[in-house]
């Protein structure tokens, strides 16, 4: 029979030790990025230029999860490279300010 730990609050609860000295592990550049590029998407307008291009180049995704900005890597790769959405970012810049 299995007992079951008893956990405090306010105290480390750690069922298993980590493998690895947490103080030596960075993140991935990688994830950041995605990280911060999902932000991006989540902060589009959703009738702009730019959001429209998401949802053109995109269509066998759900509205749903282009508004939620549910991409994979290889996706937004593909979108941040592409001149079309470069040139609409641009026209935003310039009539936000």
């Amino acid at each position: 029979m299995v007992s079951k730990k008893k956990f405090i609050p306010g105290t480390k609860n750690i069922s298993h030790e980590p493998l690895v000295n947490t103080q030596c592990v960075f993140l991935p550049p990688l994830h950041v990025k995605l990280g911060l590029r999902k932000i991006f998407v989540k902060a589009l307008g959703r009738e702009g230029v730019t959001f429209l291009h998401l949802r053109n180049k995109f269509k066998h995704l759900s509205e749903a999860k282009v508004k939620e900005g549910v991409f994979i890597g290889p996706q937004i790769k593909a979108v941040f490279r592409g001149e079309e959405f470069e040139k609409n970012c641009q026209k935003q810049k310039k009539q936000s300010g």
